[in-house]
């Protein structure tokens, strides 16, 4: 909560609070980031093939999806196949921008 400034000490206080904050939230945020980057591919993943999977929460096919998907190296696999595919996706479509949008000469 911020203090009442009176003075140039009590300003120097609360800019100092206010930076130990800042530090704070930055270690967070990076903390966040790294999570995100190790295991934004299984986050990935699970989201897809959880809705692919629709109603197979239980029974045979929600225990093979189950262990499918906490195979580290498979994750991986489908990560870097789906990751290919957005690549030729994203470039097929940056090709296509640029036909729709050049002007004849």
């Amino acid at each position: 909560m911020a203090q009442k400034i009176n003075n140039t000490e009590s300003l120097d206080q609360e800019i100092r609070r206010l930076q130990a904050k800042a530090d704070k939230l930055e270690e967070k945020l990076d903390e966040s980031l790294d999570y995100l980057q190790d295991n934004y591919s299984s986050m990935i993943m699970n989201s897809v093939l959880s809705k692919a999977a629709g109603g197979f929460k239980g029974g045979v096919a929600g225990t093979a999806l189950s262990f499918l998907l906490g195979n580290e190296k498979l994750v991986e696999a489908f990560s870097k196949i789906a990751n290919y595919l957005v690549e030729k996706a994203a470039t097929g479509i940056d090709i296509l921008a640029d036909k729709l949008t050049k002007t004849k000469d």
